[in-house]
């Protein structure tokens, strides 16, 4: 499979989109094994507590970052992980405009005071069925994202 990729913008902005793209993201093809990190229970590398709060709260988050952690946090569905597509559904985004949305939020917990430079703030696989990706939110994060976002009262 082949894309072509067309950006416009600063320096700094496209060097941004090619990092997430080349590192962050999961788009595209699934990982090999050989390309998954090993992982203990207790070091799997998710961003701590306190950095995600400080993340959702630093800014007011926006329309769309607000329903894609909606949408995330309420999922109860296959061990808690939402596909691309049902986030795309609840957002009425198409998947490039989610990418953007996904790419902005990777943005505002990578530029919070503290982030290490690795740690991650979603749990992700691999869909064979639907080839796509699917997301949740690592238990921990959770209980602060709902904390933010209103608990059971913000739809």
């Amino acid at each position: 499979m082949e894309y072509q990729l067309i950006c416009t913008g600063t320096l700094e902005e496209i060097a941004t989109i090619v990092e997430f793209l080349q590192k962050d993201g999961p788009v595209g093809a699934p990982p090999t094994e050989a390309e998954r990190p090993a992982e203990s229970a207790e070091t799997k590398g998710f961003v701590p507590a306190e950095l995600m709060r400080r993340a959702l709260t630093r800014q007011p988050l926006s329309k769309y970052t607000r329903i894609m952690l909606t949408e995330i946090y309420e999922c109860e569905d296959n061990e808690r992980y939402r596909s691309r597509t049902a986030i795309c559904k609840k957002t009425c985004l198409s998947p490039t405009q989610l990418n953007g949305v996904l790419g902005r939020f990777g943005q505002r917990v990578k530029g919070t005071d503290g982030y290490d430079g690795t740690s991650s703030y979603f749990e992700y696989k691999w869909l064979e069925e639907t080839n796509e990706w699917a997301y949740r939110l690592p238990e921990a994060l959770r209980d602060v994202v709902g904390e933010i976002l209103g608990g059971d009262s913000f739809r």
